[in-house]
């Protein structure tokens, strides 16, 4: 008995201790609440990506057939450069000298006109009758009485003397003192000193 006793003294005792203290009693003590699980988030939304549409891809170009290499040619050989004989040469020469003679004649330049004819004239084995005149009125009238003196020296030979005197007397007219006219006066036609004297002063008075 006195155990008994005993005991529901230190069971009242304990029951007063954890009524003061704010505890629940053995039998008012509730479970033990299980932790709520964390709601899952939502998963975020991934926008989507952009496709690019794919590049066409371009079919390879067929390679172009390779030309075939014409074959070389050999290189022609050159002809042989014909010689020309000694009457093409002059020839040629004449057709040089005469057409320039006519170029210089037909723009007024006479004293290049008179050059060209004696040259043209020197290729020729008997100088035109016509042309030799005409190579001596150039040089009297361009002034050039000792050209007009070597002209009928060299090419005078076929002109009769009174072509020569009248030639000779135009001379006089435009240089009456030139010595190499009066030497060719002398020596070609076989005027002496006074006759020439005499020819110079008709001359000068038929200008007056």
């Amino acid at each position: 008995m006195i155990l008994v006793s005993l005991a529901a003294v230190l069971a009242g005792g304990a029951f007063l201790y954890l009524f003061f203290k704010g505890e629940p009693t053995p039998k008012e003590k509730k479970p033990a609440e299980k932790p709520a699980a964390k709601k899952a988030e939502p998963a975020k939304k991934t926008q989507p990506q952009k496709v690019e549409p794919a590049k066409k891809v371009e079919p390879p170009k067929q390679a172009e057939p390779q030309k075939q290499a014409e074959p070389q040619k050999a290189p022609a050989k050159p002809k042989p450069t014909p010689s020309l004989t000694d009457e093409e040469t002059i020839s040629m020469d004449k057709v040089d000298h005469f057409s320039e003679y006519s170029a210089y004649k037909q723009f007024g330049y006479y004293d290049q006109a008179a050059d060209s004819l004696f040259k043209h004239l020197e290729t020729q084995k008997m100088p035109p009758h016509d042309l030799v005149i005409e190579l001596c009125g150039m040089y009297i009238e361009c002034g050039d009485i000792d050209g007009m003196v070597t002209a009928l020296d060299k090419f005078g030979g076929n002109l009769s003397k009174k072509e020569l005197e009248a030639l000779v007397k135009t001379a006089f007219e435009t240089e009456p003192d030139n010595l190499n006219l009066c030497v060719f006066a002398e020596e070609k036609l076989g005027w002496t000193v006074e006759y020439i004297t005499r020819v110079v002063q008709v001359l000068s008075e038929q200008k007056k």
